[in-house]
């Protein structure tokens, strides 16, 4: 196995690796759990059938923990697609990035979260309005259909993602209010107060190009939250990078 381990017990996989990953048995009646590799493949079929296409992708699978302490290993699934047209298009700062997390267990249902990657530095974005597909692991789940939908919604927003940067690299932030939105960050526990040091020090470096581009611009602050968490396992980067779109958008209004 090729796979790599990560912190907080997932690790990184191939796709080929994704078929050997064992689904657990169900834990319900309705409960019908999904194999990882059904929803990664079921994606990769909808694509190739599309205009566009994949152009970079990120799979890790993870524990899940039961209240009463039991632990399910590789139950949970984490995947980043950027997707690109097949058609080409001119060159941009940022491309369309979806996010995707699930678990078999009944933990969490099949998510899938529109965003966009930002090429210079390799920044993940995920958009206030980011769930594009939510469903339960059920019996009467029909999974290609919502993969389907679930895809059409998500080209559908590119659109609005576009604008929200557009909206973040026209919005002029002071030393004073950029010091005041990190300080509420971290008061109002939207992100642990380990990140408080390391943010702050990226947007303030004359060293991190993407930030110092947009320093002074509410992109500066949001690309000084994604580069901290840039080298995160795959699980915990999206769950922060989740956690900054409401404050984000709040910012932006």
């Amino acid at each position: 196995m090729s796979s790599k381990h990560c912190k907080g017990g997932s690790r990184v996989v191939t796709l080929d690796e994704l078929k050997n990953v064992v689904t657990p048995e169900p834990l319900g009646p309705r409960h019908k759990p999904i194999p990882h590799y059904d929803i990664v493949s079921g994606l990769h079929t909808i694509i190739e059938n599309s205009d566009y296409e994949i152009s970079k992708e990120s799979l890790a699978v993870g524990r899940a923990r039961e209240k009463g302490g039991r632990v399910w290993e590789d139950t949970t699934l984490t995947a980043t697609l950027d997707i690109v047209s097949k058609r080409g298009q001119e060159e941009q700062e940022e491309g369309m990035s979806l996010g995707l997390i699930s678990s078999n267990v009944m933990e969490r249902s099949v998510q899938i979260m529109c965003g966009a990657r930002v090429f210079v530095c390799d920044n993940l974005m995920l958009t206030g309005d980011t769930i594009m597909l939510n469903k339960k692991h059920t019996l009467n789940l029909n999974l290609n259909l919502e993969i389907e939908r679930g895809f059409d919604l998500f080209i559908d927003k590119e659109i609005t993602v576009r604008r929200e940067i557009e909206l973040l690299k026209e919005q002029i932030v002071t030393d004073r209010e950029a010091d005041r939105f990190f300080y509420q960050l971290f008061a109002q526990k939207v992100l642990p107060t380990k990140f408080l040091h390391p943010i702050h020090e990226t947007y303030y470096s004359d060293e991190q190009e993407e930030v110092n581009q947009y320093r002074g611009r509410a992109w500066g602050l949001h690309n000084a939250c994604t580069r901290v968490f840039r080298d995160l396992p795959l699980h915990q980067k999206i769950r922060q990078t989740q956690a900054i779109t409401t404050p984000f958008k709040i910012l932006n209004s």
